[in-house]
């Protein structure tokens, strides 16, 4: 399964950088006050 994640945030580079390096989500459309995010595909989730 894959899960689109849209995040507005006031800490978005935090936020980016959480999402990116420790759960390995792909960006999928960035602006400078918003990020859309897919969830890695993995098997079982």
């Amino acid at each position: 399964m894959r899960l689109n994640a849209g995040i507005l945030t006031k800490k978005l580079e935090e936020t980016k950088y959480f999402y990116t390096q420790h759960l390995r989500f792909s960006i999928k459309f960035e602006t400078d006050f918003y990020l859309l995010l897919n969830t890695p595909n993995r098997k079982g989730f």
